[in-house]
């Protein structure tokens, strides 16, 4: 199997630099080449990574419009991010999305399936975690809305189970899910995500999910390197670790 680089799911969800897209029919012509080569070469699990990058953006990536979250917090003690010319920045304040948003970004997945499946891939995987968009809604930390997206466990869950009821359908038992409840990249980590995310994994029981992808942080000390930068990105401490192991 192999996974691609996260695709952003629209030009809304851009917030890196060099990055692919899922959304024009420019980018299906394009991963229509890749996804034929590998295929010859007898690959038959071509995965395209899914995400949309939220608060991790950056204004200049949108015409300077503020970037979105689930609710209006600001990363603190993150990396900081890189703007559209490639230069180093501080985090910005994100705006809270409408309930009207969060739904047309349920689309935007949707849409971004159907297109994989038209560059043929044979599955997608949905980028939940590293304090990218939808990983903000898991999270209470990030995510303190009082609509349906937000509040209880099952509440932070709505966002990933409708982008899921969507995808699934596309591309039925072929969806993969990343997340990654035990790293404090990006500004993560919250006291209850030892519960929050055994609901999510329970939840995953209900949907057509191929495979689940646990990331259990990228680095035990703060020797790792991003963008240059000396920065601790491994377990946040906030409550018990869950690793896959646990699960």
């Amino acid at each position: 199997m192999i996974i691609t680089e996260a695709a952003s799911i629209s030009e809304a969800a851009n917030g890196m630099n060099d990055t692919p897209g899922m959304y024009l029919p420019a980018h299906v012509a394009g991963w229509q080449k890749l996804t034929n080569a590998l295929h010859q070469e007898g690959c038959t699990a071509v995965v395209a990574q899914l995400w949309h990058t939220g608060r991790m953006s950056h204004s200049s990536f949108h015409g300077g419009k503020q970037i979105v979250a689930p609710s209006a917090i600001k990363i603190e003690g993150g990396n900081g991010v890189q703007d559209a010319e490639g230069v180093e920045q501080e985090h910005e304040m994100p705006r809270e999305l409408t309930t009207e948003e969060c739904e047309a970004i349920v689309n935007d997945f949707q849409h971004a399936a159907l297109l994989a499946k038209e560059a043929g891939f044979d599955g997608v995987e949905i980028h939940c975690a590293t304090g990218y968009l939808i990983d903000t809604f898991l999270q209470s930390c990030s995510n303190k809305r009082t609509d349906r997206y937000g509040g209880d466990f099952e509440g932070r869950f709505t966002l990933m189970k409708e982008v899921l009821q969507k995808v699934c359908e596309i591309f039925p038992n072929c969806v993969g899910v990343k997340i990654s409840p035990d790293s404090g990249f990006n500004g993560m980590g919250s006291s209850d995500n030892f519960e929050m995310f055994q609901h999510v994994v329970r939840r995953l029981n209900d949907f057509d999910v191929a495979y689940l992808h646990i990331m259990d942080g990228i680095g035990p000390g703060a020797g790792m390197k991003w963008w240059g930068k000396m920065t601790s990105n491994g377990f946040h401490g906030l409550c018990e670790s869950l690793e896959l192991a646990t699960l």
